[in-house]
């Protein structure tokens, strides 16, 4: 990251579980290591446009945090100078930068930890005009069409809690019968491999008006071949059929036009398998009721479990697979309570992306391949060349650079002003017409997304200027410290396999010591006070 403009290494702080300097050279890997690398391929081809947007306003949304907003927990004083950061800006950050966390994982050591780097940023931001950060280029450059950024963001928090008062979600209940496919070393299909007789005769037993729901339950178990769902009667967890992305969606499409309670033979594309699917029931559930309609299935399926398991040798039930189908009322409702959380939040991330597309269909957008994130073009066209256009209204490469302030402001590298192209001038110019959009400047939450984005900039360059720049670590401190925390940390891998991840610690462990430096000398400097015992377990 070494090269990288300093506001994309914010924009990576502010996407992942790390901040305040602590984590920036490890922040590309870590994204991977810390289970975030699913967003990434939540985003569907194109959407490349308004990635940024999409991570900078997930999770925008504060209805779900209720009372005492305006409480103080931090303060801080320096002769006339005094400050405080209050639960609600507590809230606005978790959900900015944490939405994909459970409330369980919400706990005070986090909340704590964020409530410090917050107030270093903002401290900092005090700080910079007699630090000269204030007309630092990576400063200017890191701040580039900050205001359209902040826009954006608080549009989405605008559209987010809008629609969480009237978030409804569609259901599919599906149970099935699956027969694998018998095939050759080659994968080649066997003779009667496809197993089409077989499904044949299951399926006409499973659709029989004589077989009861109980005894297609004990057909699945006997005859299905899927180890997981053959010992709960064939049923899967319901399926959000009007979420984004929806799971089995070739197998859900077949079903919406079927009759319910019909088996029917299909298969995934990949065709390893055969499956006779039904659909069960489909419900329309409200957002505060999809953890107890969960949490209905999961105790139907652990019930189920518990009947064809009974005879189960304990070895047999220790497999990890039985004891998730086994569990007990308290794992049901967290299970629920979890899934519930990840449904919605998700869904809230999509409702800016859904809205663009929505708006590029109807006003006719159309976009310079050259833009495009697959683009290989790294020298600039000449400055008619039209990037984009919305309507009858096009954009060429000039205006796109009056746009980032001028030729002399905007990023240098060609590839750069297309990537702030697409994550924020296009976005802009397709939101131009929305209603709100225009007024958001008067939003509240706007000035909070402008000053947090900015004073986190001040904040990375600060640390990178009393670091003396990137830090660097030697081949001999790698090899001492992978010696040092082989035994705990690495003992089943060898030095050349763990090089990096060794490399990206002590490179951390380096920026973790000046970050601390600079924390407590500004929090003696302005008197900072950190009220933990306001703070709550697995609440904001």
């Amino acid at each position: 990251m070494g090269n990288m403009p300093c506001i994309e290494k914010i924009l990576l702080l502010l996407q992942h579980n790390t901040y305040g300097g602590k984590e920036i050279l490890m922040i590309q890997k870590n994204m991977k290591e810390r289970g975030y690398s699913s967003h990434l391929r939540r985003f569907r081809k194109g959407r490349q446009v308004i990635a940024f947007l999409i991570f900078l306003c997930m999770g925008f949304s504060l209805a779900s945090c209720k009372g005492g907003k305006g409480e103080v927990l931090v303060s801080y004083k320096k002769g006339k100078i005094k400050g405080k950061i209050t639960r609600s800006d507590l809230q606005k950050i978790m959900f900015l930068r944490y939405s994909s966390l459970r409330k369980d994982d919400i706990t005070v050591k986090l909340q704590t930890s964020i409530l410090k780097d917050y107030a270093s940023a903002k401290l900092i931001r005090l700080e910079a005009p007699e630090l000269g950060l204030l007309d630092d280029p990576e400063y200017r450059e890191g701040t580039l069409l900050s205001d359209e950024k902040a826009k954006i963001a608080a549009y989405s928090y605008h559209i987010q809690k809008k629609a969480d008062k009237k978030m409804r979600f569609h259901f599919m209940e599906i149970q099935f019968l699956y027969l694998e496919k018998k095939k050759d070393d080659k994968g080649e299909l066997l003779p009667g491999g496809a197993r089409v007789e077989e499904a044949e005769r299951i399926l006409q037993v499973l659709n029989d008006p004589k077989t009861s729901d109980t005894k297609v339950e004990e057909e699945i178990y006997k005859q299905s071949e899927h180890p997981r769902y053959r010992l709960v009667g064939g049923y899967l967890a319901p399926i959000c059929t009007s979420c984004s992305d929806v799971p089995l969606k070739d197998i859900v499409e077949q079903l919406r036009v079927t009759v319910k309670g019909k088996f029917i033979k299909t298969s995934l594309p990949e065709g390893s398998a055969v499956w006779l699917v039904r659909k069960v029931k489909e419900y329309e559930v409200k957002k505060q009721g999809i953890s107890k309609y969960l949490e209905k299935y999961y105790k139907k399926a652990a019930s189920i479990a518990r009947k064809y398991t009974a005879d189960l040798s304990p070895a047999e039930k220790s497999q990890s697979f039985i004891r998730q189908l086994l569990m007990d009322e308290k794992d049901i409702k967290s299970l629920a309570e979890g899934k519930m959380e990840r449904l919605v939040s998700t869904e809230k991330r999509e409702l800016l992306p859904n809205r663009l597309f929505e708006i590029r269909d109807k006003r006719n957008y159309s976009l310079n391949e050259i833009v495009g994130s697959e683009s290989q073009i790294v020298t600039a066209p000449s400055l008619d060349t039209v990037l984009f256009s919305v309507g009858s209204k096009t954009y060429s490469y000039a205006e796109v650079l009056e746009r980032m302030g001028g030729r002399d402001n905007a990023p240098k590298s060609f590839p750069e002003q297309m990537s702030l192209t697409r994550s924020v001038i296009i976005p802009v110019a397709l939101l131009s017409n929305e209603s709100f959009f225009e007024d958001v400047k008067k939003n509240p939450d706007y000035a909070f997304v402008r000053d947090y984005l900015e004073s986190n900039i001040l904040l990375l360059l600060h640390i990178k200027k009393r670091a003396g720049g990137e830090p660097k670590v030697t081949e001999q401190e790698i090899l001492e410290k992978y010696n040092k925390d082989k035994d705990v940390l690495y003992s089943a891998d060898s030095f050349a396999k763990v090089k990096d991840t060794v490399r990206r610690r002590l490179l951390r462990d380096k920026y973790d010591q000046v970050v601390d430096k600079i924390q407590k000398e500004l929090y003696k400097k302005y008197n900072l006070e950190i009220k933990s015992d306001r703070l709550k377990e697995s609440k904001v």
